[in-house]
């Protein structure tokens, strides 16, 4: 790296020198576990020695955790002075930057300045803590693996001293004829961010003199010359997986002639023997880690959109060996048009699905399956199954609010949960009339709750998921799922946790339940209890439910119908039929259509002052088949020709209105419920803020609290009925 780069290290010289201090002893300890193991075998179960074996074992154990201590202190202190010496670069060029003359400035454009700013450091930084880390590990493995195998077996060793310039000098080569192509990239990346930038800020002039044509197509160009240095690189490198597989496939046989010869003379025993080839799988596998050039390189011109790329990375991909790159090419692929070779991607489906299923090549099977299936789902969609109805002996939950769940058992005869209400029934047809629960769901037949271990838990439910799935859906044919996890873990733990147990899951299933987040017809909701442990169940998509079909249309603040319905059916002892209603607040028009559905009423008018709500409301209403006048006007601007029976609102929250706007309001709100209601009348308010509403109770004798009904305790939501008498 330049000596002027190195100057910003500064500070952090310090965590520079530790880390590969602390990797050289992560590898010492790697190299000593193989030596132990032959121990372990020749003499241990050679002589039957359990104490032995016992007792190296426990070294083992040691060994393993010593390492693994090492590595993770050395990637904390690479990762400290990766980021620290990026701080300190950006800062130096910052600084550099102001102090340009004229003359230099003239020189840069800005779109290189940024780059430099950005890309290029980060660049940096990954290739800094790459080599006090990741390529500091590479000779010392190979050194220390060496001097390990001539305490074994000097041939073996001989073989080594051979092998390691031979492979080493040829990936040196395709690295340094690749290297100028790469270099070349970034001065690309000047002109495109150039490009991009004259054409965002010009815009105007670009269309005043009519040159969309040209800039498009000398921004096509640029990409086309990166896309082309980096298929030219990628050529070269490409001959990194032949080479390395030629030479780890020989150098294991010519070692187990050796050793084999060895140990029929007895010149050596087999526990050196098992050694010596772990130490030449560690010298070999130090020296394969430029294999992931292909991998990325592949991203990055799906990341850059290059459209010209889909042939050339479709013709790699075939011909690709190493199991990890193929993904990657398919990602990149996702990022482009790829309607031309759908029907190949099919194929390869087909074929990729037929394939026998091995320890070594689940994992990245399943990777490239899931990025064959992410393309195709982009433009067919989703192969969706049909919901059986008609299933008789069904155990469902309902979910609804946990503090009024006796509305529900009433109405359908089932037991108090939890999380809602179980219900037992041959007929899901009638359950599907009844408004007041939120969700429908299928409760998965495990034992116990689940635990936050992603394999564990994909073992315990992906067998009675895929049962459910197939009970209730027509098709034999494989079903898209979602996760859906409500937990008092970080959105961190969370994503890490749901993207392997849907892996998990999709592995075991054999592919029958697939992972498919953007496009899905079922969902595994996981709700987490107080101790952490997940409660499971499905809920099915393909279910034709069309209780709240009406709802198009929603705003941040919005009721969902379904509380709007248990609403209006705690209220209903004082709703009267034929009733003249009013909705102060209507948003949407939830509160209002929710309300007519449950008793009829002759007149309903609803005013906001956000019109884009009111818009909605009106579709809303129209689709539910419900005759309501919304009038875009502020409530306390309002005049009617006669007067109302009922007031039903969802009251507008705080937001940013101080405790004082808010006491404001609902005073206001108070005095004019008195001139546009019958002196009988009745308020159906749905509030965050009682305290409010029992002040002007208190100034108004005119009104009474009837009910008072408490809907979401933590949030302080409730349900009041108020009279009013004059």
């Amino acid at each position: 790296m330049n000596k002027n780069l190195l100057q910003s290290v500064r500070e952090y010289k310090k965590q520079s020198i530790i880390a590969p201090l602390l990797v050289t002893l992560e590898v010492l300890m790697e190299v000593l576990i193989p030596l132990e193991m032959a121990k372990i075998i020749d003499i241990g179960i050679a002589e039957g020695n359990l104490g032995y074996i016992i007792q190296r074992g426990l070294i083992l154990v040691i060994m393993a955790m010593m390492s693994l201590f090492f590595g993770v202190q050395a990637g904390n202190f690479a990762a400290i002075a990766g980021a620290g010496y990026a701080k300190n670069l950006r800062h130096d060029i910052y600084y550099k930057v102001q102090d340009f003359s004229f003359k230099n400035i003239d020189h840069f454009s800005t779109s290189g300045l940024v780059t430099r700013m950005t890309t290029d450091i980060t660049n940096i930084q990954m290739a800094y803590m790459m080599s006090i880390r990741l390529l500091a590990r590479a000779p010392i493995m190979i050194i220390l693996s060496w001097v390990m195998t001539l305490t074994l077996s000097r041939k073996a060793a001989l073989l080594f001293l051979i092998v390691i310039p031979v492979l080493g000098g040829t990936l040196l080569f395709i690295a340094k004829k690749a290297h100028p192509h790469f270099i070349k990239v970034f001065d690309e990346y000047d002109e495109l961010n150039n490009s991009v930038q004259e054409n965002v800020n010009a815009a105007r002039v670009v269309k005043a003199f009519v040159r969309e044509d040209y800039e498009i197509g000398k921004f096509h160009g640029v990409s086309k010359y990166v896309y082309q240095l980096f298929t030219t690189a990628e050529k070269i490198v490409a001959w990194n997986s032949p080479v390395m597989q030629f030479v780890m496939y020989a150098v294991i046989m010519i070692l187990i002639y050796i050793g084999g010869k060895g140990i029929v003379t007895g010149t050596m025993e087999t526990g050196a023997l098992t050694s010596i080839i772990v130490y030449a799988l560690q010298i070999i596998g130090s020296l394969m880690m430029v294999t992931k050039t292909r991998k990325n390189a592949a991203l990055l011109l799906g990341d850059l959109a290059v459209q010209n790329a889909l042939q050339p990375l479709w013709k790699v991909y075939t011909r690709e060996q190493t199991l990890f790159v193929k993904s990657a090419y398919l990602e990149a692929m996702k990022a482009l048009h790829a309607e031309e070779i759908l029907s190949q991607l099919k194929d390869r489906l087909a074929e990729l699905e037929g394939e026998p299923v091995t320890e070594e090549n689940r994992k990245h099977r399943e990777a490239e399956l899931r990025a064959l299936r992410a393309i195709l789902i982009q433009y067919e969609g989703i192969d969706t199954h049909h919901f059986d109805i008609k299933q008789k002996n069904n155990h469902v939950l309902l979910v609804t609010n946990r503090n009024h769940r006796g509305i529900l058992e009433n109405q359908t005869g089932g037991k108090a949960h939890p999380l809602g209400v179980i219900v037992q029934t041959d007929d899901l047809l009638q359950l599907l009339q009844i408004r007041t629960y939120r969700d429908m769901l299928f409760l998965l037949p495990v034992k116990g709750l689940l635990e936050q271990k992603p394999e564990k838990a994909a073992e315990t439910v992906w067998k009675p998921m895929l049962a459910i799935c197939a009970k209730y859906h027509r098709e034999d044919k494989p079903f898209f799922f979602r996760i859906e996890c409500r937990s008092a873990m970080t959105l961190e733990q969370r994503s890490r946790f749901v993207k392997k147990l849907g892996s998990a899951i999709e592995q075991l299933s054999d592919g029958k339940l697939v992972n498919s987040p953007g496009d899905y017809e079922v969902e595994l909701r996981l709700i987490a209890n107080r101790e952490g442990k997940f409660f499971p169940a499905l809920k099915f998509y393909t279910i034709p439910d069309h209780r709240f079909a009406y709802r198009k249309h929603a705003i941040a603040a919005s009721m969902h119908p379904s509380l709007a319905a248990l609403i209006m059916e705690l209220a209903a002892p004082y709703l009267k039929e034929n009733a003249q209603i009013i909705d102060p607040f209507c948003g949407v028009g939830t509160m209002l259509i929710e309300r007519d559905i449950r008793v009829p009423a002759r007149e309903k008018y609803g005013t906001d002052i956000f019109g884009e709500a009111i818009d909605g409301a009106r579709e809303n209403a129209a689709l539910a088949g419900e005759q309501i006048n919304f009038i875009h006007r502020d409530f306390f601007d309002f005049k009617h020709d006669y007067l109302f029976d009922e007031i039903v609102t969802n009251m507008p929250v705080r937001g940013k209105m101080t405790r004082e706007q808010l006491d404001r309001l609902y005073e206001k709100f108070f005095r004019k419920a008195l001139t546009i209601l019958e002196k009988e009348a009745v308020i159906v308010m749905y509030t965050g803020e009682i305290g409010f509403v029992k002040k002007q109770l208190r100034l108004h004798r005119e009104f009474s609290l009837l009910e008072e009904y408490c809907m979401q305790s933590k949030a302080g939501c409730y349900l009041l009925i108020i009279g009013v008498k004059r």
